[in-house]
């Protein structure tokens, strides 16, 4: 029928309806908005729900790492060359035992001198490849300079 509403009153007023509308969809947001540990009872109270907690390995991040460990790996054979790379290697595991683990994990596979080897293509030859890295030397055209305490 028109002109009457669904409890079988007429309206009573023609902005009542827009209102409701209006009241509804805010309703509907508001209840999109709240987190996943929160829902909206039948008699409008707001619960938590109980969190299932369940140990987890945030592999994402360990994928990452390894990633980020690969690509450190083949820059620095890359940069050193293979011969002085291993020759460092081979210093690392006469030492300590810290030296023996590091050893271990920075040790040559084949995915790190695969990177290496990709960015020898890209970049060509790197500066300090082939030779071994002796410490840096004081260099002579500078003059020392020592100045004196102030009192």
């Amino acid at each position: 029928m028109v002109g009457v509403s669904d409890a079988g009153l007429p309206p009573m007023d023609p902005n009542m309806s827009r209102f409701n509308q209006r009241v509804n969809r805010i309703e509907r947001s508001a209840v999109a908005r709240l987190p996943r540990n929160m829902y909206v009872r039948p008699d409008g109270l707001v619960a938590y729900r109980r969190r299932i907690w369940r140990p987890g390995i945030p592999w994402r991040s360990l994928m990452l790492v390894g990633a980020c460990v690969l690509a450190l790996k083949g820059f620095m054979i890359w940069h050193q060359g293979p011969d002085a790379y291993a020759a460092r290697l081979a210093g690392l595991e006469a030492g300590t035992r810290g030296g023996q683990i590091a050893a271990q994990v920075l040790s040559m596979d084949p995915v790190s001198t695969w990177l290496a080897d990709g960015l020898t293509l890209v970049l060509g030859v790197a500066p300090n490849a082939g030779t071994t890295a002796a410490p840096p030397q004081a260099v002579a055209s500078l003059p020392t300079v020592v100045t004196a305490p102030t009192q």
